[in-house]
């Protein structure tokens, strides 16, 4: 061989040599971002996992929201209903308190001496307490 050849053949595998480190390096390269991109992906699937479970306790939570908004409807509803029964209460009370006779008055206080109460004025007062009481039992049924 030549001296030329040689020289060309030398060249050659210094190129190949070069070529090779450039190889390995780079598949070494190659290698790190592989395993870097297997932990990113770990890591999303992590934060994936952790996201659904929010997601589930804020579905649960909304859930539980819903439920009490329902149950509040209902006591505001009851509550309503417990406050027309009480205004039609206080309108009978006051009917009944215009029924009574003109010589008895809750509010008047007298002398046991003056007092001429008639038994239509004490049978009307046990009659409009009874019907209070009942008024009361009813509202409470």
């Amino acid at each position: 061989m030549s001296e030329n050849e040689e020289e060309v053949i030398s060249e050659l595998r210094e190129k190949d040599r070069e070529h090779d480190s450039r190889l390995d390096s780079l598949s070494a390269q190659n290698q790190t971002q592989d395993f870097k991109l297997k932990s990113q992906v770990a890591k999303d699937k992590e934060h994936d996992f952790r996201l659904d479970s929010l997601v589930n306790k804020n579905g649960a939570q909304d859930a539980e929201i819903h439920r009490q908004a329902v149950k509040d409807e209902e006591h505001d509803i009851q509550l309503q209903n417990l406050d027309a029964r009480c205004n039609s209460m206080e309108k009978q009370i006051r009917h009944l308190m215009k029924m009574l006779p003109e010589n008895v008055r809750l509010d008047e206080s007298t002398d046991s001496k003056e007092r001429s109460i008639s038994p239509a004025s004490i049978a009307a007062l046990v009659c409009g307490i009874l019907a209070l009481i009942l008024s009361a039992v009813n509202l409470f049924i």
